[in-house]
């Protein structure tokens, strides 16, 4: 199945864009916080920090609007605008990077963070019009695993390149080729049908993004995971704007252990190995719900109420899932989805 996903042009393309796209943010966005921890002197280690708080804004302040914009033009050519955006991102970015200009270096920062969050809602929304019902948990996978092995490559190659010999021309010619082979990719994404083509855009920006938290709030799993998936960033977030100073100031350490604090923390293979098993499992309710959390520690807290839930209902004699259909938990018979509960009353039990 992933390879057929893979040598497939319905998938194929959109996931080497999505991958190239991370690559180049976390490629610019390590070189730039190495390079200032090194270069701007006592200001660094404060100019590290605003970098992070930079890269996220334009989440919180763009989310409603990337989403609406998504539903009412074709999103193909939307990503390809997207990446050509992203071209004269990295170009300006070289200039800021030459002249080592913390001003101009946040601005381009500012930029690709506009750049993912108008890219986020189109990746995910595209998949389910490409991809048949029982690809779609192993295609978000991928996409999931690709996302954070170019995390970690951007990471490895910014940090530890841009103070090396000719290291700024390095950074700068690998971002903008990695750029232009995204819009190469771009170019090869199928087209697809408009969602919503008569929706009008919210010029209010909060309204946007406080309508979809209020539609996920009424939804308990949806609303759930958007906790989870919040702390998890979060923590990462927090954590990474810490490791530069940490191993600077008080190891004492040069770049390359920077960068080698950034490329271990971002080694998920815990996470990815999770979303393989609960695509091979798809009928098992619980383990879908909980594998990204268990190989995440920090976002177990959020998940805690539904890991009460489970444990309770197997101190009762229950099973660990509830019926796909009417998500009843009964206790161990003859369930044809889980073979560990017995049919529900409504006699909706079937296959996951």
């Amino acid at each position: 199945m992933v390879l057929v996903l893979l040598s497939a042009r319905r998938f194929l393309p959109l996931f080497v864009t999505q991958f190239l796209g991370a690559l180049n943010d976390n490629l610019f966005k390590n070189a730039m916080v190495v390079l200032l921890l090194w270069r701007a002197g006592d200001a660094g280690p404060v100019l590290v920090a605003v970098a992070g708080g930079v890269f996220i804004l334009p989440y919180a302040l763009f989310s409603g609007l990337a989403g609406e914009l998504a539903d009412r033009t074709d999103m193909s050519r939307l990503i390809r605008l997207i990446k050509l955006f992203e071209i004269a991102l990295m170009a300006l970015g070289a200039v800021g990077l030459a002249l080592a200009d913390p001003w101009l270096l946040m601005a381009v920062l500012f930029g690709f963070g506009v750049h993912s969050t108008f890219f986020g809602p189109m990746k995910y929304a595209i998949l389910p019009v490409h991809l048949a019902q029982g690809e779609l948990v192993i295609g978000n996978g991928l996409v999931e695993a690709g996302t954070f092995v170019a995390i970690l490559i951007g990471t490895i190659v910014g940090g530890g390149l841009i103070l090396a010999p000719s290291g700024l021309w390095l950074v700068t010619a690998a971002g903008l080729l990695v750029a232009c082979a995204g819009y190469a990719a771009a170019c090869a994404i199928p087209t697809v049908a408009v969602g919503a083509p008569g929706l009008k855009l919210d010029a209010n920006l909060w309204r946007g993004t406080v309508d979809i938290l209020r539609i996920a709030r009424a939804n308990r799993p949806v609303w759930q995971a958007i906790l989870a998936i919040s702390w998890f960033w979060t923590m990462g977030a927090t954590v990474l704007s810490q490791f530069p100073v940490l191993a600077k100031d008080v190891l004492g350490a040069d770049s390359f252990v920077v960068t080698l604090f950034l490329a271990v923390f971002c080694w998920r293979r815990g996470c990815c190995r999770g979303r393989r098993r609960c695509a091979m499992c798809p009928g098992r309710r619980w383990a879908c719900r909980s594998s990204s959390a268990i190989s995440s520690p920090p976002a177990l807290a959020p998940c805690l109420p539904m890991f009460r839930r489970s444990w309770r209902r197997r101190r009762a004699g229950g099973s660990w899932a509830t019926c796909s259909a009417c998500r009843y938990a009964a206790a161990p018979s003859r369930c044809r989805s889980m073979r560990a509960c017995r049919p529900c009353p409504a006699r909706r039990c079937g296959p996951a």
